[in-house]
Order: C-alpha cells, then sequence, then structure tokens
C-alpha cells in the first residue's frame, strides 16, 4: 500500500480530519499494515500496547473481562 492510500485511509477518521494532507502523509509514513487472521487476539486487557490499531477494512470484537 502506497503512502498516499494510507493517507487517504487515515483522512476518513474523526481524530485526523483537521490534518493537512502533509501531516497525513507524514503521518501515514510510519503506518504499517497488517492483516490478522479470524479469530486472533490482538491486544488483551490490562497489558500495555506498542501502538494505535485502526480498523479500516473488515470486523472486530472487543471485550471488556470484570
Amino acid at each position: 500500500m502506497t503512502i498516499q492510500e494510507k493517507a487517504s485511509i487515515l483522512k476518513v477518521y474523526f481524530l485526523f480530519q483537521d490534518l493537512t494532507d502533509k501531516e497525513l502523509e507524514e503521518l501515514a509514513k510510519h503506518a504499517e499494515e497488517k492483516i490478522f487472521p479470524a479469530k486472533k487476539v490482538i491486544i488483551q486487557q490490562h497489558q500495555p500496547s506498542s501502538g494505535v490499531y485502526i480498523i479500516y477494512k473488515g470486523l472486530i470484537k472487543s471485550y471488556v473481562i470484570t
């Protein structure tokens, strides 16, 4: 995926809507595309994350253990 394609995906999200095209492209340079298999645990509750996940295609389930 090109930097411009990543930037156009980011532009759709509310969090990034006020960024300029140049800022979006700079952010997109650091974005890494990952494909996860079905039923894969991406992150678990109370464990630190090393990044931010933006789901742009597919479906995700989120559970909170109480």
